[in-house]
């Protein structure tokens, strides 16, 4: 398993349960490569509204290849996360620190569908932490001032990268919407020498689209307050001869917990798509009671529709986004 890689995640349900119910059908197919040395024990996270679900996988330190089912996951709209240990699993407990991790990833899974994500596993964080004492209340909360290009995770008082090039080493916490594939590619660039590169949407009526959650680990849903932040993107959507791009469009955006979008303004789409140069999207966020919750920041692009899913010539770019 190639942990600073991406691990393919494909989504499956069918038919009903013995009960006939079709809540817990959902399934999705871990493929890895290459597991390290300090890989022993794979768990995986589905979340699910007010419903967590975990299973952990021995792994075979060396093995050149490996493949597991999570089964008995909801129908519907949730995320996948994945944690890797360098103990046994009957070795890993709740104080047990995992070595590599990934950022959670949304996927939708559907009665017969095939929905597929990539977990992008990296190495952990650390941080220090100090307790105060308050004898005597009322007590008022340390503030806790972010550094540029970083924004505060709400109820976990830490800060997190929000500037992200795609280069080597740099904090990275973007995964793709169900219909999208996505990774690092060096085919294009803004500025650097890398970007996301990202395939067009399985399904041709609905966008392809990258995503970060940024505050959130595990099961936690923690958000930001973004009220008056501005919120930028670079795209890139090459010229591909024959394909019509008339009714091609672009967009950014935050998400709340509920999904609710946050609008950001004109600037924040483009429509159509102008191919074959970077465009740059920005927007402004709003201050209303929505935008002091944003848990998702979203980028779409709805693509000419003869650009298929598998054709690998068909692929678009994201770079330099920022979040200030």
């Amino acid at each position: 398993m190639v942990m600073c890689g991406a691990v393919l995640v494909t989504g499956s349900c069918d038919g009903a349960s013995r009960d006939g119910s079709t809540d817990d059908l959902g399934q999705v197919q871990v493929a890895l490569t290459q597991v390290p040395t300090d890989a022993r024990c794979l768990r995986l996270t589905a979340n699910a509204p007010a419903r967590q679900i975990t299973r952990q996988v021995p792994l075979t330190v060396g093995a050149a290849a490996f493949t597991t089912t999570f089964g008995g996951l909801p129908v519907g709209a949730l995320t996948v996360s994945g944690d890797v240990f360098g103990v046994a699993c009957s070795n890993v407990g709740s104080s047990t620190v995992a070595t590599w991790v990934s950022d959670p990833v949304s996927v939708t899974t559907t009665l017969g569908g095939m929905p597929s994500v990539s977990l992008l596993m990296h190495r952990p964080g650390s941080v220090g932490v100090s307790v105060d004492f308050c004898a005597t209340p009322p007590c008022t909360p340390t503030t806790v001032t972010c550094a540029a290009g970083q924004q505060l995770c709400i109820s976990t008082n830490m800060c997190v990268s929000t500037s992200w090039g795609f280069e080597p080493g740099e904090p990275f916490a973007w995964g793709n919407n169900a219909e999208t594939n996505s990774s690092l590619s060096t085919a294009q660039h803004h500025s650097g020498n890398t970007s996301l590169q990202a395939t067009p949407s399985s399904d041709p009526t609905l966008p392809a689209g990258v995503l970060s959650l940024p505050c959130t680990t595990d099961s936690t849903q923690v958000v930001m307050d973004l009220r008056g932040k501005s919120f930028s993107a670079w795209i890139f959507v090459p010229a591909a001869a024959g394909s019509s791009f008339a009714n091609t469009s672009c967009r950014i955006s935050g998400l709340d917990p509920s999904f609710v979008r946050s609008t950001l303004g004109a600037t924040a789409t483009k429509a159509p798509v102008v191919p074959g140069a970077w465009f740059q999207l920005t927007g402004t966020f709003p201050s209303t009671t929505l935008e002091s919750r944003i848990y998702e920041l979203s980028i779409e692009c709805l693509l000419p529709p003869d650009w298929g899913f598998a054709d690998p010539s068909k692929v678009w770019f994201v770079d330099d986004v920022r979040v200030q």
